[in-house]
């Protein structure tokens, strides 16, 4: 993940899986996040199928998370909390006073999610 000025973290997972279609590409990662990110905001969404605008798969009584303004995107969601890396992209570092993450930034300038087979 890079920050518009420039520095970057990221998190390492020990073992992370994406189901197939069949169970909605369910999210399984497992083990300690490794890397210089500050806490490790994903697990709180591990076991989670992926929602979308239109398949709300999440673990939210009240609606859909991915068709809320605040998170506006397809992504394994519990009870909306938490991170989203296909959120609102607003061009310019944005800042949340309430949000641990990152320093409260809710806008990245790029991420990458990089996925590599088990025996690598």
């Amino acid at each position: 993940m890079e920050r518009f000025g420039g520095s970057k973290i990221y998190d390492r997972y020990e073992q992370f899986a994406i189901a197939g279609e069949d169970d909605q590409y369910r999210l399984n990662i497992s083990g300690k996040a490794v890397g210089n990110a500050r806490g490790d905001e994903l697990s709180y969404h591990n076991n989670q199928k992926f929602s979308t605008f239109d398949r709300d798969n999440d673990a939210w009584n009240s609606g859909n998370c991915a068709s809320k303004d605040k998170y506006a995107g397809g992504w394994w969601y519990n009870s909306c909390a938490g991170c989203n890396l296909n959120g609102k992209y607003y061009n310019s570092m944005e800042f949340k006073k309430d949000n641990k993450f990152w320093d409260g930034i809710i806008s990245l300038k790029t991420v990458k999610m990089l996925i590599r087979p088990k025996s690598y």
